[in-house]
């Protein structure tokens, strides 16, 4: 598809409005910029300068503090008098694009035609000492502070744009052409411009981009979405409630041996004891020496028997943990 619209945003002191003219000159094309105000006075009855202003940068009455009086312009009573320009404004853009081939300077037409892929948007900007000399020598900007005029314009048209389209103006992705005035000056510029709007490929490529973007999201839901569906997710699910109740059992299980076994290794004590004391029975008093000496001589072979009772379950409970994991694991998988 060919191009047959161009918009030019800018900023002031860039030349934009210069370029944008030489543009539509070379290529024979309609021209749009002042057209624009006309259209919109004559349609609301509005001052032309009062558009001219207020058609491109915000002011303290952009938050809808001002309302237009009933009956002014066929507003009606409540509405704000900024937003009604900006609607009228965009449906004269609309009308204009339906028209033929044009190139439009700003009043947010790149994002009044963004789902247009037969149009092409360019933003034109400039070093600030470039600004500054074209804002005294051609624009005849009398201010105490040149520079300072300019960053205000700047800034009211970033707020008029951001107010009216919820994108940022001058932001690199809102645009097909981003062009430094002051780095390849103005009849370059124009000449580029020219040159891109001639390729007729443009439209359709920015399309299938979008397209593409549209579908690797689509795709990475639909992925997103299979995961948390999926067996490994449930097998790992699974995994983890099984040691969950089996770590209960196990360690009940440890104490209950642990238990049982005490008993046993005090009886076996015992049992010395006694088996000592029938084989000494000469004397009361060999008897208990032996029976100490016994008794002394057993503790710490049973405390050994104990510790070792009680490590050969851990290890025996330890085996049976991690057969059921592992019998758990090979089921999932």
């Amino acid at each position: 598809m060919d191009i047959k619209i161009i918009t030019v945003s800018r900023q002031f002191g860039s030349g934009g409005r210069i370029i944008a003219k030489d543009v539509a000159d070379k290529l024979g094309w309609k021209f749009y910029d002042r057209e624009i105000i006309e259209k919109i006075a004559e349609k609301s009855g509005l001052a032309k300068e009062f558009i001219e202003e207020r058609g491109e940068y915000a002011s303290a009455g952009q938050n809808l503090v001002y309302s237009a009086p009933a009956g002014f312009g066929g507003f009606s009573t409540g509405q704000s008098v900024f937003d009604k320009l900006y609607v009228m404004q965009y449906n004269i853009i609309r009308e204009i694009s339906e028209e033929g081939p044009c190139v439009i300077v700003g009043r947010c037409a790149d994002y009044v035609l963004r789902d247009r892929t037969d149009c092409f948007h360019v933003f034109i900007y400039a070093d600030m000492d470039f600004r500054i000399a074209r804002a005294g020598g051609i624009y005849k900007v009398d201010a105490p502070n040149v520079e300072r005029y300019l960053l205000d314009r700047d800034k009211k048209r970033k707020l008029y744009y951001k107010y009216n389209t919820d994108r940022v103006w001058g932001e690199v992705k809102n645009y097909d052409l981003c062009l430094k005035s002051s780095a390849i000056g103005l009849d370059t510029c124009a000449a580029m411009i020219c040159d891109a709007a001639q390729h007729k490929t443009v439209g359709p490529v920015r399309k299938s981009i979008a397209s593409a973007e549209k579908a690797m999201t689509a795709a990475a839901k639909k992925i997103a979405t299979g995961l948390k569906k999926s067996p490994a997710a449930t097998a790992t699910k699974n995994i983890a409630d099984d040691i969950k109740a089996a770590a209960p059992k196990a360690a009940k299980k440890i104490a209950e041996e642990v238990k049982k076994t005490a008993p046993e290794a005090v009886h076996k004590i015992t049992a010395e004891v006694k088996k000592s004391s029938a084989v000494a029975g000469k004397t009361v008093a060999a008897a208990a020496k032996k029976i100490a000496a016994n008794v002394k001589k057993s503790a710490p072979k049973a405390e050994k028997e104990a510790a070792e009772a009680a490590k050969k379950i851990a290890s025996g409970v330890k085996k049976a943990v991690s057969s059921r994991t592992a019998k758990a694991k090979k089921k999932t998988d």
